[in-house]
């Protein structure tokens, strides 16, 4: 698998920022997702990319039936799902970074760069966070289903039974994972050995320089 370093996937997801609020064809910001999903590829992350892309395709096959429908639901349509459309690029940049980037190697590139452990932490904390909540998530759901409480068609009793534990189960897995992040000694004002070091190679220049293209072409060349 192609894997971009951590530091390059961090400088795209800021560069694709770059992209989107400059102004330009929109073909350009499609051009970056089509970027996103031949890393993701390369990378191997192909259920995200699967994911993503049904996701997005059940979003476009609405807002193509809304089209036929009464100019007030249209406007309530366009309102609710601007976001995602507007910020598509992002989010597909921000699944090539969390989905393809493992703790090990995110803590190994970013110590490289010499990062303060005040800012190491919190990251690298981030990083198993998003995980350990899907599996607390699943975790109560399945309990959920066995005793009955929950199921299909009961979005309140959801609520009430599945998110508001989990909301009172993240502070606790915050705090257990900054805990065992500095049990691990990643406090240590130490240099510390990884089993993998990441380095910056010429796939990783060459998506740098795609994404600056875009964001040169879109800003100042010409429309398309």
């Amino acid at each position: 698998a192609w894997v971009l370093d951590p530091r390059t996937k961090l400088l795209l997801l800021l560069l694709v920022n770059v992209l989107m609020f400059s102004y330009g064809s929109n073909l350009y910001l499609y051009a970056a997702v089509g970027l996103a999903a031949i890393l993701l590829l390369l990378a191997g992350a192909i259920r995200p990319l699967i994911a993503v892309s049904i996701f997005y395709a059940v979003l476009y096959a609405i807002d193509y039936a809304f089209s036929f429908a009464p100019a007030t639901l249209q406007r309530g349509w366009g309102t609710l799902s601007i976001s995602f459309f507007i910020f598509l690029p992002f989010f597909m940049y921000s699944i090539l970074f969390f989905a393809t980037t493992t703790i090990g190697d995110a803590a190994a590139a970013f110590n490289n760069m010499k990062v303060p452990n005040f800012l190491l932490i919190p990251l690298l904390v981030l990083f198993r966070f998003i995980p350990t909540v899907r599996q607390e998530f699943r975790a109560i759901r399945n309990a959920m289903r066995l005793r009955g409480t929950v199921g299909r068609g009961n979005p309140l009793r959801t609520v009430e039974y599945i998110y508001v534990p989990l909301l009172f189960n993240l502070v606790k897995i915050g705090d257990e994972l900054t805990i065992a992040s500095l049990t691990r000694g990643l406090g240590l004002y130490k240099d510390r050995t990884y089993v993998n070091d990441p380095k910056i190679s010429w796939f990783d220049v060459t998506a740098v320089f795609i994404l600056i293209a875009l964001i040169i072409i879109r800003r100042w060349g010409l429309p398309l």
